[in-house]
């Protein structure tokens, strides 16, 4: 998970998971993201392009993401994290 200790990475998962559609300027803020999972996951969100969501190389994060873009609650059953699995069920509304 390189540099970021895995706390602040699972908050920043859920963060993006649980975030709500977000202006189409806010796209441009992505990219000032370090991370290129986190950075993808924005794009993702900003834009509404599952593309970027395939771009994600944590497994855990690809599945976050295509659950959020796609509305398909069984892709947070391919999440194994249990913090990150439960936070993409509670955004999924269950």
């Amino acid at each position: 998970m390189g540099l970021v200790p895995m706390k602040i990475k699972k908050l920043a998962w859920a963060g993006v998971l649980l975030s709500l559609a977000a202006a189409a300027d806010d796209a441009a803020r992505c990219y000032n993201i370090r991370d290129p999972d986190l950075r993808n996951a924005c794009l993702a969100d900003t834009r509404g392009d599952k593309s970027r969501c395939y771009a994600i190389r944590d497994a855990d994060a690809k599945q976050l993401c295509l659950a959020r873009l796609t509305g398909d609650k069984s892709r947070c059953y391919n999440v194994h994290d249990k913090d990150l699995h439960a936070a993409c069920l509670a955004g999924m509304g269950r």
